[in-house]
């Protein structure tokens, strides 16, 4: 059954070349360099698929239908988005996804191993970073649902990961939505099963943890945030989220 699932792999590989290295081209292929940008790695007119940061997974390469998937989680369009997570869910359990009608960017149907979601955490780290934040509720919680996917199937690979990726990880498990939170805590506390692992995780990124939340308060107004895109009322919601999600962030840091 393996070899078969890796026969589909390499099938939808050759099939999807063209669009995974667009995808790639853009940063959303490992690699490249990550320079400390605060706000969940998003820079006005500079959009996430330029941005990667310096820590990629090592040898094992990111999957094709990874890495397209990926590229469409930071598309400006809220539907795009929403599908981009279930396919998202759907890589990477081993369902297929998208390119119906035999349209050659159809998804093999394999469960990816740990390692090639490892790889992919880079990609699915900056892209998180500005989901928890996004002014779609649907969007925030599917992307907290899809954290429980994506980061408990890396396994051990997420460790080299975590440091980046919890602040904006913590934030949304104090949401003010409490849907959002709850899936986003409960995403945390299926990946660190008891309270011994999840203070362990916690200990581990505290620092980043805590400078994040010191940034995010800095930020005066919705015009002095880095993503400011959208209408006057969206980007002043993105700021009282911002602020709000990061005092609780910080008083349930405290608790724990």
């Amino acid at each position: 059954r393996r070899e078969g699932g890796l026969m589909g792999k390499d099938k939808a590989k050759k099939a999807g070349q063209a669009s995974a290295a667009g995808a790639r081209a853009s940063g959303f292929g490992g690699g490249g360099s990550f320079g400390g940008i605060g706000f969940g790695g998003y820079s006005g007119a500079q959009s996430l698929s330029s941005q990667t940061y310096d820590d990629a997974a090592g040898a094992v390469e990111v999957d094709d239908d990874l890495a397209r998937v990926m590229a469409r989680l930071v598309k400006h369009n809220t539907a795009t988005r929403l599908k981009a997570l279930a396919d998202l869910v759907d890589v990477c359990e081993g369902r297929a996804c998208g390119g119906g009608g035999g349209d050659a960017s159809a998804s093999a149907p394999y469960a990816r191993s740990p390692e090639e979601l490892a790889a992919a955490l880079p990609q699915w780290t900056l892209a998180y970073r500005r989901l928890h934040l996004d002014n779609s509720l649907a969007v925030r919680v599917a992307a907290a649902k899809a954290m429980a996917v994506v980061a408990g199937g890396a396994g051990k690979g997420l460790g080299k990961h975590l440091r980046r990726l919890a602040p904006s990880w913590w934030f949304a498990a104090h949401d003010p939505d409490e849907t959002v939170a709850r899936e986003a805590l409960g995403a945390f506390e299926s990946v660190f099963p008891t309270d011994a692992k999840r203070a362990n995780a916690l200990l581990f990124a505290h620092a980043e943890i805590l400078d994040q939340a010191s940034e995010n308060l800095l930020v005066r107004s919705p015009d002095a945030m880095p993503h400011r895109e959208g209408t006057a009322d969206e980007r002043a919601e993105r700021h009282e989220r911002l602020l709000a999600s990061t005092v609780r962030a910080i008083g349930g840091f405290a608790k724990r």
